[in-house]
């Protein structure tokens, strides 16, 4: 599972996690789906209203729950499953009571990560990059991803170049692999 805010590597670390073979549910997904179903345009601010929709009608730990059905319907044979963007400790806690889980804080400062919004392009980071970064940012520390992050069994700086932050997820997903398959 990763942990980490927005623009700071947690969708490189999941293609990684597929080349390697990982199946991967990314939990804004999840809320996106849901938009569409809701014909809304997939804005920052409209994902945080499904979202925050969703939380308030099902519990905080609503979207843990749909990844956990989504995991038992299409991925039940994988020894492992990466969920990609865990944002609140009740999530984490769903998640534990399920099965075993090994969360992967990933890091970058506010700058890298702005600038790495801006070259994305993504619906939900069109615009004035910064203050949405500020936005996303103060929603999910709300959130408490800050905490699942003060939680992680590994933490990985991404402050250098692409290869580099890819080679370091290769080495710690090989490990997860090797011991989780293996065993």
């Amino acid at each position: 599972m990763t942990a980490g805010l927005p623009g700071s590597g947690k969708g490189t670390f999941a293609e990684v996690a597929k080349a390697l073979g990982i199946p991967v549910i990314v939990m804004g997904d999840i809320v996106r789906e849901e938009a569409k179903k809701r014909n809304l345009e997939l804005t920052s601010d409209n994902l945080a209203k499904v979202a925050a929709e969703l939380r308030a009608k099902h519990g905080k730990d609503v979207l843990a729950k749909l990844v956990i059905d989504r995991i038992e319907r299409e991925y039940k044979e994988s020894c492992v499953v990466l969920v990609d963007g865990c944002r609140a400790p009740e999530e984490l806690e769903t998640f534990k009571r399920y099965t075993k889980v090994i969360v992967v804080a990933i890091e970058a400062p506010f700058e890298l990560r702005a600038e790495r919004l801006s070259s994305r392009a993504r619906a939900d980071d069109r615009g004035n990059v910064v203050e949405i970064l500020k936005k996303r940012d103060e929603k999910e520390i709300e959130l408490g991803v800050k905490k699942i992050m003060e939680m992680a069994d590994f933490i990985i700086p991404n402050t250098r170049d692409v290869e580099d932050f890819v080679e370091r997820a290769k080495l710690l997903l090989k490990g997860v692999l090797k011991e989780a398959c293996d065993a």
